[in-house]
């Protein structure tokens, strides 16, 4: 059995509401209710809001798959990648995996610390991006967007492999993108983004 990511996007004001000791049945509740989410076999990638009154306080994103493979081989491929990337680019998209699947040009950024420090029960996620980090997370990726086309060429060349799960430029940059979603929405309602192994 594989390692999964759930990403939520989370109102970060909201969850501190909520006593430390309970905070983390809170979000397994939000990302894991068991009459909400339909089976694996109708799996449909985007949001899925929670239904029922008042404002929600979260919202689930699923990627087009729910393993966390092609996000660990991402990092890997940018990896691969990054010395031959326009230097505006590499800057960007630094800023921008760092803050979400990449563990940083040494290997030494862990995504998986607590989301909320001092809490007994505190879930070790497999991302976590705080409210205030996210705006220039977003902006990181509104520059690298831009010039990603430039790193076609210098990714066939250094990072393309036809094993694994990012194979070729293409798929690296639809799931870079795919991240962006979630990014830009949670930036722009001032929350934040966990997600859940």
């Amino acid at each position: 059995m594989g390692l999964d990511i759930t990403l939520l996007a989370v109102d970060w004001a909201h969850l501190h509401t909520i006593p430390a000791d309970a905070r983390t049945a809170w979000l397994e509740d939000a990302a894991w209710p068991d009459d909400q989410w339909p089976p694996p076999e109708k799996h449909q990638p985007g949001w899925t809001w929670p239904e029922g009154p008042g404002e929600p306080h979260w919202a689930r994103y699923d990627f087009t798959t729910s393993s966390y493979k092609p996000h660990f081989w991402a990092g890997r491929r940018w990896d691969d990648v990054r010395d031959a990337a326009h230097p505006e680019l590499r800057a960007a998209l630094d800023t921008y995996l760092i803050a979400l699947v990449w563990e940083g040009p040494d290997g030494d950024v862990r995504h998986d610390g607590p989301v909320f420090p001092g809490d007994p029960w505190d879930p070790k996620p497999l991302a976590v991006c705080r409210p205030a980090d996210l705006p220039a997370v977003a902006a990181a990726w509104e520059r690298a967007a831009a010039l990603l086309d430039t790193l076609r060429a210098p990714y066939t060349e250094h990072a393309e492999d036809p094993h694994g799960w990012i194979t070729d430029f293409d798929q690296f940059a639809a799931f870079v993108q795919a991240w962006s979603v979630p990014v830009e929405e949670a930036a722009r309602r001032g929350w934040g983004l966990i997600g859940l192994r």
